[in-house]
């Protein structure tokens, strides 16, 4: 994995991936998918982190041949920001911990 990479976004040597998710389309280089998938987040009020890693996942997902799960779900995350139901500037924190269990309140994060 590159340095600094926070998901490994190759698929598997030998992994056959089905025929509708490969694309008929030029394909877009992960990195500028990537990139522009941050961007995009960021500027509806992700924190930076959230949104490099937010990126990573959904790209990952289509690159995977998961397109339902991918960057197709971008438009779906801007609106639930900017709506105020998922917090693009959360504070996660621990509720309770156990010996083998934490609870931790999210605060609305993103999924990913």
């Amino acid at each position: 994995m590159p340095t600094g990479a926070l998901v490994d976004l190759d698929v598997p040597q030998g992994v056959d991936l089905p025929a509708w998710a490969v694309p008929a389309e030029p394909v877009v280089a992960r990195a500028a998918l990537r990139s522009l998938v941050a961007a995009v987040l960021r500027s509806a009020g992700v924190r930076a982190s959230d949104a490099t890693l937010s990126s990573d996942v959904l790209v990952l997902a289509d690159a995977r041949g998961h397109p339902s799960h991918g960057v197709s779900r971008l438009r779906q995350y801007v609106r639930l920001v900017e709506s105020g139901s998922v917090s693009g500037q959360p504070t996660p924190r621990v509720i309770s911990r156990r010996a083998a269990l934490e609870l931790w309140d999210a605060d609305h994060a993103m999924g990913p």
